[in-house]
């Protein structure tokens, strides 16, 4: 090495060297500064680093000092309405002591009132039970008042329905003048024969025979066509339903034993709505207080 700077290019092609060449010409505290620069950098870095927190916890701090503060504020004014409150509760307990002390009155008057109300009802009780035993011996003489009346209607209304089939034999031809001409009511004696050669033809049987026997009336015509025709008639006061199926049953009967048209037909004072609609339905002339109507259906008013 002639010169500075072979010494440095060899520096620089080995840097071993250097670190040796430091030891021998530096002193022991120059080599260790840069450790204690680093050492220092370090400890400023973390000082600056814990300055920053407690800079951050001071913020910190300072934004729970002032929302205390809010929180204080909040609580005193919390208080204030409590107290508030605690004055109106106080007052509203004093009324309803008061109120108290009248309804105590007020409880002391219903519980006389309610004793004075028991005697009534227990006075009210005894007079009931004489009053159920009153009704009970007035129900069993109803009882027997409907009994006797009952049987009494029955006894009537067997007069009512008997005047009634004499009537409607002996003014058959009033009744069916506007449907048939040459009216005449049938003896008994003669339905009777019809039935028997009926019955020994075979062409209905014995309980049919007496069926039709039972029948009111039964009355032979002409009609506007001038073909004989024929009424199988039930009659009573109050015509039932009982007394439409009868009618129509001893009409088909007897129409398996005469020759001409047979028409069931029920007689009385009185007709109630649904027997009309029976009637109806099963193609029954109906005779209400002297007033033929066929059925809406059925054959004409002329037959």
């Amino acid at each position: 090495m002639r010169s500075f700077r072979d010494l440095v290019q060899v520096l620089e092609n080995h840097p071993e060297w250097r670190a040796e060449l430091r030891r021998l010409v530096l002193t022991d505290e120059l080599l260790t500064l840069p450790e204690l620069v680093r050492g220092l950098a370090e400890a400023q870095n973390r000082t600056e680093g814990r300055v920053e927190e407690l800079a951050e916890a001071q913020a910190r701090t300072e934004r729970r000092l002032e929302e205390l503060a809010e929180a204080q504020a909040r609580t005193e004014k919390r208080v204030e309405e409590l107290t508030e409150a605690q004055a109106r509760l106080e007052k509203r307990v004093e009324e309803l002591t008061t109120a108290l002390a009248q309804l105590s009155r007020r409880v002391d008057e219903l519980a006389e009132a309610l004793a004075q109300l028991t005697r009534r009802v227990d006075e009210l009780a005894e007079a009931q039970r004489r009053t159920e035993l009153q009704l009970a011996q007035l129900a069993e003489t109803q009882q027997r008042l409907e009994w006797r009346v009952a049987r009494l209607e029955d006894r009537v209304g067997g007069l009512l329905g008997s005047d009634l089939e004499r009537r409607f034999r002996e003014r058959a031809p009033a009744f069916f003048g506007r449907i048939l001409r040459r009216v005449r009511p049938v003896d008994t004696l003669e339905v009777a024969a019809w039935l028997d050669e009926a019955v020994q033809e075979g062409r209905i049987s014995e309980d049919e025979r007496l069926e039709v026997l039972w029948t009111d009336a039964v009355v032979q015509g002409v009609g506007a066509s001038g073909a004989e025709v024929a009424f199988v008639v039930e009659a009573s006061y109050t015509v039932s339903e009982h007394d439409v199926e009868r009618a129509r049953r001893r009409a088909d009967i007897l129409a398996r034993v005469l020759d001409c048209a047979v028409y069931a037909a029920v007689a009385g004072e009185l007709i109630p709505q649904e027997v009309r609609q029976q009637a109806e339905r099963q193609q029954v002339w109906q005779f209400e207080d002297g007033r033929a109507r066929p059925p809406a259906d059925g054959p004409s008013s002329r037959a």
